[in-house]
């Protein structure tokens, strides 16, 4: 389920705006995206579409290129103990699109923005219920934050953040702790 960000003065726009055609290559500017959100976003706009590539953004090729050397250790610490027997998951969900179930992603957006704590964030929202037979809403969004870090030389995801109402953040990160400790009730609570 798509959870929506209040309007809140912790948040305020310093102003990227880049649509799905774009996501997927050119020389990068210094006011774009980093490639790794920018490789994430192509990757989730390709599975989601008619064509429904099999494609992940964890597969041994990407998930050390695209995301911080903790965030990976946390990944396999989950991958322990995958959704499903034999699964090649440890969410039941796709934690970009925030559900089991999407459009494709349509009006993409991504924005840097600075929240009441230290880092470097990306705020990435888009369309994706348009399809949907019973709530087929064109202008309901889906957001979430990439919190990035700097390793090597490179601008690295070191996780996927959502908020609920009341500002309440959630940290992939957390979730993965909660499934490698074999907890995956837990979600998004703090061990």
């Amino acid at each position: 389920m798509a959870r929506r960000v209040p309007s809140s003065k912790a948040l305020a726009l310093f102003g990227v705006l880049a649509s799905a055609a774009s996501l997927a290559g050119g020389p990068a500017r210094a006011d774009e995206a980093p490639a790794s959100i920018r490789e994430v976003m192509r990757i989730e706009a390709d599975v989601w579409s008619p064509r429904q590539p099999k494609q992940s953004i964890f597969d041994d090729t990407r998930i050390e290129r695209l995301f911080s050397r903790d965030f990976v250790r946390l990944y396999r610490a989950a991958m322990r103990h995958p959704i499903y027997p034999g699964g090649t998951t440890p969410f039941d969900f796709d934690i970009i699109v925030q559900g089991q179930d999407s459009c494709s992603l349509d009006d993409m957006k991504i924005a840097q923005y600075e929240m009441d704590a230290p880092g470097n964030f990306y705020e990435v929202s888009f369309a994706n219920f348009a399809c949907f037979d019973d709530d087929g809403d064109k202008a309901r969004r889906t957001t979430i934050y990439f919190s990035m870090a700097d390793e090597g030389g490179r601008t690295l995801i070191d996780d996927v953040l959502t908020h609920e109402n009341g500002e309440k953040q959630h940290s992939t990160k957390v979730l993965m702790v909660n499934i490698a400790a074999g907890h995956p009730e837990r979600q998004y609570q703090a061990p």
